[in-house]
């Protein structure tokens, strides 16, 4: 459809160029489409023409408008940047959800004592993993707020979870709050504290293997993700990997998938 759309307004553009090119942009200028090369039957014209940009100035001479031309065009590109600004908005939203779902795919069923694990010698605990995530989060709510962002550490891993996940929501609100001006770009912000925060909830999933609780594989085309939803409350894996189990070895690239192609995962 947006390729359709885009041959459309290049025809249009050659028309508009044939009429410049010929000077024709005033009614005592107006000349015959065809001596130009024009075809007024054709999509490009017949736009125009309904649009007023070209216009009759006696029967078969036609003429630019070219203040009703440029009208056009200014409307389109603040529609085009309207758009932009919505699907961008849309992006960031989903982004976020994700962030919340990857979160609690690797906390649930984890351990009571998860929180504390430690897998070495300054590596951050699960507990410490979530606590730097908030602050990342609460680091992005700055960038639309100000100031400084320095969470102290909460003494319960439960209570972390709780709060990153109100900041999470936080940060949701902020983006739908036309009074906040933010100081960075929507890229910005993506590959900065929610591209960070993205990264950790892989290294809580690895956390949950090596404190030998590891978490189950999934089909995360498939997975049901709500941009709505930001709390602790997701969604089960919509198609889990039924061949999982926690003793497997890790798989080779693509294996996971040939289980998937196989037809063994009853959900398909």
């Amino acid at each position: 459809m947006g390729a359709t759309v885009a041959v459309v307004l290049i025809k249009e553009r050659h028309v508009v160029e044939a009429f410049q090119r010929a000077g024709a942009t005033s009614p005592e200028r107006a000349v015959v489409p065809e001596d130009i090369g024009v075809d007024l039957a054709g999509v490009g014209g017949r736009r125009l023409v309904r649009r007023a940009a070209l216009r009759a100035a006696s029967p078969g001479r036609y003429y630019l408008d070219e203040p009703t031309w440029v009208a056009i065009r200014s409307t389109r590109r603040r529609l085009v940047f309207v758009l932009l600004a919505i699907v961008g908005l849309a992006a960031l939203y989903f982004v976020i959800a994700a962030r919340a779902y990857r979160t609690q795919k690797a906390l649930r069923d984890a351990p009571e004592a998860f929180g504390e694990f430690s897998a070495g010698t300054h590596v951050r605990t699960p507990h410490e993993l979530l606590w730097h995530m908030t602050g990342l989060i609460g680091y992005a709510r700055t960038m639309l707020h100000g100031g400084a962002f320095v969470p102290p550490r909460l003494p319960a891993f439960a209570d972390e979870v709780i709060r990153f996940h109100d900041l999470l929501a936080a940060l949701h609100a902020d983006l739908a709050d036309e009074t906040l001006l933010a100081l960075i770009s929507d890229e910005q912000l993506l590959q900065g504290p929610l591209a960070d925060a993205m990264t950790h909830a892989g290294q809580l999933a690895l956390l949950r293997r090596l404190a030998g609780s590891p978490v189950p594989s999934e089909d995360f085309i498939k997975a049901t993700i709500d941009s709505s939803n930001v709390s602790a409350q997701q969604s089960l894996p919509a198609a889990p990997d039924d061949w999982w189990s926690p003793d497997q070895p890790p798989q080779p690239p693509g294996g996971a998938r040939a289980h998937r192609m196989t037809g063994t995962n009853p959900i398909q």
